[in-house]
């Protein structure tokens, strides 16, 4: 088979998976991981969190990630973003994210993408839309939208922590 006809082929094949998304990518991003998740349950699983533990300090102090992981961003095999949440240590080799997964089949697997590199991102790090019910408590303020004190008691936020103070009287102690 000639050059030409191998070229003319590969062209062909370049054409067809690249519009059917076989070469998606999410664009303005430099860097993409795919990470496996195992179902070892026996059922399927529908917007699952997932937590992931991310070494992002290599990455970081290889200049291939913002130093404040605002460029992190998560899709699902079809290049869908999903939802998630920094939890704690960016800029540690034990960086805590949660992953809000729409499907990881039962006794199977999913494959999900992280991408980074892009010096432009903000952040989109949203406990809100990665969990049903989510406060991190670190405004100090209370979010009476989500919590109600029902039982007298005096309840404050500080330093991430909620404190509830009850005597069992239905009075502040």
């Amino acid at each position: 088979m000639s050059d030409k006809k191998l070229m003319l082929i590969f062209g062909i094949l370049a054409l067809i998976f690249i519009s059917n998304g076989a070469f998606a990518w999410l664009s303005g991003w430099i860097y993409r991981k795919p990470i496996t998740i195992t179902e070892n349950s026996g059922n399927t699983l529908t917007d699952y969190q997932v937590k992931l533990t991310i070494d992002t300090q290599t990455l970081i102090n290889d200049g291939k990630m913002n130093s404040d992981c605002s460029d992190i961003r998560f899709t699902d095999a079809s290049d869908n973003e999903l939802s998630y949440w920094i939890e704690s240590g960016c800029n540690s080799a034990n960086t805590i994210v949660w992953v809000k997964v729409p499907n990881i089949p039962a006794s199977s697997t999913a494959t999900i993408y992280m991408y980074y590199g892009n010096p432009d991102a903000t952040s989109e790090s949203n406990g809100d839309n990665t969990f049903e019910f989510f406060d991190d408590f670190d405004d100090s303020s209370l979010n009476t939208s989500k919590w109600t004190n029902v039982g007298g008691g005096t309840i404050t936020e500080t330093n991430g922590y909620l404190q509830i103070d009850y005597d069992g009287s239905g009075n502040a102690p």
